[in-house]
C-alpha cells in the first residue's frame, strides 16, 4: 500500500476544494434570510477588523466588493502560508535528520 505524497500546494488547495464543498452543503440548508444574515454579520466583521474602510461603508456596492476582496484574498494567502510554513517545517524536519538533534 503505498502512501500518496502531495505537496503543501496542492495540500492546501485541497483544503480550499473542501471547504467550498462544505460551503455548498450548508448553503442548500440555507433559506434567503438566513443568507442576508450571514452576509450582514461577515460585513460587519470586515468592517470592525478594517476600519479604514469606514468611508464606503455606506456604499453598498462598492463595500460589497471589499468584503468579496476580502475574502478571496483569505482564500489565496490561505495557500501561500500554509504551502511556504509547510515546506519550512519539511526543511527543518530534514535538517534535524541530516544534523542530529544539534538544531
Amino acid at each position: 500500500m503505498s502512501k500518496e505524497k502531495y505537496t503543501p500546494k496542492e495540500k492546501a488547495k485541497g483544503f480550499i476544494a473542501e471547504s467550498e464543498r462544505m460551503a455548498q452543503e450548508m448553503l442548500k440548508d440555507m433559506d434567503s434570510e438566513a443568507c442576508i444574515e450571514l452576509v450582514r454579520g461577515f460585513c460587519a466583521v470586515i468592517s470592525a477588523w478594517q476600519t479604514n474602510i469606514a468611508s464606503i461603508r455606506y456604499k453598498p456596492l462598492e463595500f460589497s466588493l471589499h468584503c468579496l476582496i476580502v475574502a478571496e484574498l483569505f482564500k489565496l494567502a490561505f495557500v501561500k502560508a500554509y504551502t511556504d510554513t509547510e515546506k519550512r517545517v519539511i526543511a527543518e524536519e530534514a535538517l534535524k535528520k541530516a544534523l542530529g538533534d544539534t538544531l
